[in-house]
């Protein structure tokens, strides 16, 4: 990168930061009650493995106070009725995990997301009734698996589904949902797919609120301003839908980019990043993470959680251009945004031992 282009990234990030504070001011620091991450292990740094304490201190820095682990279950195919745990993250690492956050005072949410080879959990779709049964028979049977787990190991909150797009209106949502009210005692929520996956989905009034996850399409290069008017439009409409269901707040389940050039048009789109691994742009990141973190001072949204934040404590860094905040600017962007309203503890030396 020349000089220039260095200098001019320089420039926009404290300018990003400087107008950040400003309004955080203005807003008296105000952020939603939980604010955190997703956190997902990665290849290097197993759930129980003691890195995993700084990784954990870490985000705890930012001025997050809540965490997302994300157990997997999986299948072949959007069409099959075989669904099974898979090996991504073992029972062992999941409690390792879980407990190591609650000792450093996180709030924890388990949020089991369901894989599907060469395909994703939106397009589940079962040919006749009898595998629609099969299937949610089967997913209830793990889902239960997790939430035993939740609940043994104090989590404070449980997600039962994830961008279900083609199964949002099934039946069979209250059979899961009273199912898991049976094992887990904490907040129960489900992450619908964006604006329109809220408005499908029929069973809030069984929720303790309304979970959703955004990832709107941005102009190719914009600027702040129009970042800004994209979340402003999303947020707008997300209230008003809010305001209709019966007092419930809102739990933002994923907001994130990639810090990857281009990718403003198609920040969902993790195959097409894994596929082409494009040039990495941390400046574009870091505004559209500071445009949404300052659109979240509502008082119907209860809780954001940034995608995503991984085991390693050395994950990301400015030259990756994947999901993580780690080490880029995007995470100083947030630090300012979050310490500014929450209380960070001083950890020991000794909190994380090798």
């Amino acid at each position: 990168m020349l000089l220039a282009d260095k200098l001019r990234n320089l420039l926009l990030l404290w300018a990003c930061m400087l107008l950040l504070i400003t309004q955080s001011a203005d807003a008296s620091c105000s952020s939603p009650v939980l604010h955190g991450f997703n956190f997902l292990q990665d290849r290097q740094t197993a759930l129980d493995s003691p890195k995993v304490c700084q990784s954990l201190q870490k985000l705890h820095q930012t001025g997050a106070n809540s965490v997302a682990f994300i157990p997997f279950m999986k299948q072949e195919s959007p069409q099959t009725t075989n669904l099974f745990l898979a090996d991504n993250v073992s029972d062992k690492e999941l409690i390792a995990g879980i407990r190591e956050a609650k000792r450093q005072g996180l709030h924890v949410v388990v949020k089991p997301q369901l894989l599907v080879s060469g395909s994703w959990a939106g397009r589940i779709q079962l040919a006749t009734d009898a595998d629609e049964k099969t299937w949610f028979k089967r997913y209830i049977a793990h889902l239960t698996h997790y939430a035993r787990i939740a609940e043994t190991n104090k989590a404070d909150a449980f997600v039962l589904g994830t961008e279900m797009k083609r199964l949002r209106k099934s039946k069979y949502w209250p059979d899961v949902i009273q199912t898991i009210r049976r094992h887990f005692s904490g907040h129960i929520t489900y992450a619908a797919h964006g604006i329109d996956g809220v408005i499908a989905f029929p069973y809030w009034d069984l929720l303790d609120s309304v979970g959703v996850t955004l990832y709107p399409v941005f102009p190719e290069k914009a600027d702040a301003g129009q970042v800004r008017e994209v979340i402003k439009q999303r947020i707008n409409k997300l209230g008003e839908i809010i305001r209709k269901q019966k007092g419930k707040t809102a739990w933002i389940l994923e907001i994130g980019t990639p810090s990857a050039e281009g990718w403003e048009r198609y920040p969902w789109d993790w195959r097409k990043l894994r596929e082409e691994n494009p040039r990495a742009d941390s400046q574009m990141q870091a505004v559209i993470m500071k445009e949404w973190l300052m659109s979240m001072d509502r008082s119907w949204i209860e809780g954001v959680w940034i995608w995503k934040w991984r085991s390693s404590p050395q994950a990301g860094g400015e030259e990756d251009p994947g999901y993580t905040v780690q080490n880029k600017p995007a995470q100083r962007v947030i630090q300012t945004a979050w310490q500014c309203a929450t209380s960070i503890p001083d950890y020991g030396q000794d909190l994380c031992k090798d």
